[in-house]
């Protein structure tokens, strides 16, 4: 499973409507796949560093990840939620949000300081 993610943040991104009981193997691979994505997009293995960066930083990565595979898990079966819309705005959201840290993930001021927190 992934370092920078675990799937109780996932639940939290995807609001209280996500289907319960999403077999785990799901969430194994979504949080795998959350993970790789994060570090390519970024070019930087997180896995590795993880533990010696700033808690902010760790919350960025955990927020992105965790955004990620909400998006999955919403996807996966948008039958618990009191509509298709809020689903698709739930979608957005998290995407908004994605979109955003992996913008400052690499940005390379953001970078610098990264690496010195």
């Amino acid at each position: 499973m992934g370092v920078i993610l675990i799937s109780g943040a996932a639940v939290t991104y995807a609001g209280e409507n996500v289907l319960k009981g999403i077999p785990e193997d799901n969430w194994v691979t979504w949080i795998s796949g959350a993970t790789a994505v994060i570090n390519n997009m970024v070019r930087n293995n997180w896995n590795n560093d993880f533990a010696g960066l700033s808690d902010d930083v760790k919350h960025i990565l955990t927020e992105t990840g965790g955004r990620m595979v909400a998006n999955d898990a919403i996807k996966h079966q948008m039958g618990g939620y009191t509509s298709r819309f809020e689903a698709e705005t739930m979608l957005d959201v998290n995407r908004d949000g994605i979109t955003r840290n992996i913008s400052v993930l690499r940005d390379k001021k953001t970078e610098t300081f990264i690496k010195k927190a």
